[in-house]
């Protein structure tokens, strides 16, 4: 049976990009999706596709997994076929876990593959399949300091920031933070926005200024455009992401601090779930806003 040193599971908007820059740097690399179609790129330009998780853990040294849900995860790594299976046949195998989980979902995980002799590191990442696409993520870890040091030469093949955040679970905890203060900056523009259009400004005009001066931001310069362009589509879901708010609670609490801007956030954010929107993107948190004031933030008004 042939020998690879990497095996990617799950091939995604996120997980292409990941494959696709490991394989440049790793000819041999192996890859699995329970959708045909998304391993055909990878398999065109040289890939190898495994029939099984079991199969591709019993031929990698290391596994990296992208995948939707801890559901997704433990099936992959526990279930019929699944990676524990190659457990038995060998030592050392090393899961890079790149998905965004709960830090608690994670803890258990890694616990449950202890118990089966796999080392698992909870590596979510930061940026949108664009930056995966370019190997300019970022990545934040949660592992031992030795398989941390194993993780980081293989991260590092994607990603241009690879930070080592402590044990098992702080990976997830350290995202959470990150996409909070993200997700604050996404709901004030989609409070502010609508409001100053109500008060007669140009959607068009406010998009310049929001992209160029002080209040200019990433969450500015990747939604502005879309939501002009009435697209709420294509980005990680606001059901999808919810993750990171509960991680985030959890923080908080440990702290026994209160944190009024996140709860304000979490409100509107939760509100547009409820709206029906939570298939959308994070920038569908505007249509809340819109349909109170009777106004839009689209080119076409301007």
């Amino acid at each position: 049976m042939r020998k690879y040193s990497i095996g990617v599971i799950g091939l995604g908007k996120m997980g292409q990009g990941i494959a696709l820059n490991l394989l440049r740097k790793n000819p041999a690399l192996l890859v699995f999706d329970q959708s045909a179609e998304a391993t055909e790129q990878l398999v065109a330009n040289g890939a190898s596709n495994a029939i099984s998780p079991g199969q591709l853990a019993t031929q990698c040294e290391v596994v990296v997994l992208s995948l939707p849900s801890a559901d997704a995860v433990s099936n992959v790594l526990f279930g019929v076929n699944s990676v524990n299976s190659a457990a038995t046949q060998k030592k050392g195998l090393l899961i890079l876990d790149t998905s965004t989980l709960l830090q608690k979902e994670a803890e258990t995980i890694a616990a449950k593959a202890a118990s089966y002799g796999i080392d698992y590191c909870d590596c979510p990442v930061s940026g949108l399949p664009k930056r995966a696409n370019d190997g300019t993520l970022s990545a934040m870890v949660g592992a031992s300091d030795n398989n941390f040091t194993q993780a980081k030469a293989i991260l590092q093949q994607f990603c241009t920031s690879v930070l080592h955040c402590g044990v098992v679970g702080t990976g997830q905890a350290m995202k959470s933070v990150n996409n909070i203060i993200y997700n604050i900056n996404i709901a004030a523009l989609c409070e502010v926005l609508p409001v100053a259009i109500a008060h007669g400004l140009s959607p068009a005009l406010l998009s310049n200024i929001v992209c160029s001066g002080s209040s200019r931001s990433f969450a500015a310069e990747h939604f502005i455009p879309k939501i002009l362009d009435g697209n709420f589509e294509g980005d990680y879901s606001l059901s999808n992401a919810h993750k990171d708010i509960e991680n985030f609670q959890h923080v908080a609490q440990s702290a026994n601090t209160d944190t009024p801007l996140a709860d304000a956030m979490i409100a509107y954010y939760e509100a547009a779930i409820s709206a029906g929107h939570g298939h959308c993107s994070k920038s569908a948190m505007i249509m809340l806003k819109e349909l109170e004031l009777g106004v839009r933030m689209r080119q076409t008004d301007d």
